[in-house]
């Protein structure tokens, strides 16, 4: 399954002000390719992720955009038009609440639990704390077992009965054996609350696996995990891109975690994307084009074990300014490296995307002047 989105945005709104922890995105994940969507915490990332599913609650919520889902076998599952739903009244918007959600369940609901998974970063809210593991564990892969007999006819039903208990505790079983579980029958037995952090990650990821998923959507999956565990969720990963054409979108802060499992990598701040392009182009370091905002990310990434990542970018989800380029109040390339004509520009007009590579885009004015000055065969 492969995913395409476009120009989506998400309106919050607080008193008269409206912010947008989403603004413009725009992105597509192909069959078989996990993209890794990375930035700070209060980026947007997880809000944005939400509104891909039509699980975001915010008020108003999306504003305009396209998502669209299309299968296998090339059916498309569209959730778009939801800009329909929001009227704007006096420069702020109105959401039409109750059609909004009629529409999203409309058009989600053959695609949740069977063909997209997600899993949240709280593990603990996704479980049910008043059933065992093995309960939750076992309804979804009975859910997909189902699926399976109602494709193989009345004779399959039948065979299906005879064992079917078995059969789905033995499928439970070998899923938690996959995530490294070393008691899976004790686990099975236990309640949520039994649970550590860690473990309790690994039984959401289980669950998300049970129904067999085209598109997964993990966030944060590396909470809780201690190094050894996220070394086995990365071979995990692997496999399943390998056996199933499993693809989807991996949401996390930790860039070294997302390089070993994604093939794309979009970097995301105060709820917008400024660089997009492949994993091996966007961590490498003697790669030369990056925005500011990556080069703070792995320089923090690689001095933040001696406490020296340097000054932070502003986050200005609230106080994003009128014109110009919202970031360059605290970019180190506009305050150190620019003259007076190039801020200037940054100061009046908001960059747009770069291509600086093969599939690979960045918002930044300095990359538009090298484009133009190539154009003119400088």
């Amino acid at each position: 399954m492969d995913l395409m989105v476009e120009g989506v945005s998400i309106a919050l709104q607080r008193g008269e002000e409206l912010a947008y922890p989403a603004r413009r995105i725009s992105f597509t994940v192909k069959p078989g390719e996990f993209l890794g969507l990375v930035g700070e915490s209060g980026s947007g990332k997880s809000l944005t992720m939400l509104a891909l599913l039509g699980l975001e609650s915010c008020s108003p919520g999306v504003v305009e955009g396209r998502v669209r889902y299309r299968s296998e076998q090339g059916q498309l599952y569209p959730l778009e038009g939801l800009s329909h739903y929001v009227r704007w009244h006096g420069g702020l918007p109105r959401k039409r609440t109750a059609a909004w959600q009629r529409t999203v369940y409309r058009r989600m609901k053959p695609l949740l639990g069977r063909r997209i998974a997600i899993i949240l970063q709280d593990a603990h809210k996704t479980l049910n704390p008043f059933l065992r593991i093995e309960d939750q564990l076992l309804e979804m892969v009975a859910r997909q077992g189902r699926a399976d007999a109602e494709k193989a006819g009345w004779w399959g039903r039948w065979r299906q009965r005879r064992s079917i208990h078995q059969q789905l505790r033995q499928e439970a079983l070998r899923l938690l054996k996959a995530l490294h579980f070393r008691d899976p029958e004790r686990v099975l037995r236990a309640y949520p609350h039994q649970l550590s952090g860690g473990m309790a990650q690994r039984v959401s990821l289980a669950l998300a696996l049970a129904s067999r998923p085209e598109f997964i959507i993990l966030d944060e999956p590396t909470t809780g995990l201690d190094v050894t565990l996220q070394a086995a969720l990365v071979d995990l990963i692997r496999q399943l891109k390998q056996e199933r054409r499993l693809s989807g979108i991996i949401v996390s802060h930790d860039l070294m975690f997302v390089g070993k499992v994604t093939e794309r990598m979009a970097i995301m701040f105060s709820g917008e994307l400024w660089e997009i392009g492949p994993t091996h182009n966007v961590i490498h370091p003697d790669f030369p084009w990056k925005h500011p905002y990556t080069s703070y990310l792995l320089s923090f990434a690689r001095q933040k074990r001696r406490g020296s990542a340097g000054p932070a970018f502003q986050n200005v989800l609230w106080q994003r300014p009128k014109q110009g380029c919202p970031l360059r109040k605290s970019c180190p390339v506009y305050l150190h490296q620019l003259d007076m004509e190039q801020r200037r520009q940054c100061d009046s007009a908001d960059p747009s995307p770069v291509p600086v590579f093969p599939e690979h885009y960045i918002r930044c004015w300095q990359y538009a002047w090298e484009e133009q000055k190539h154009a003119a065969g400088y």
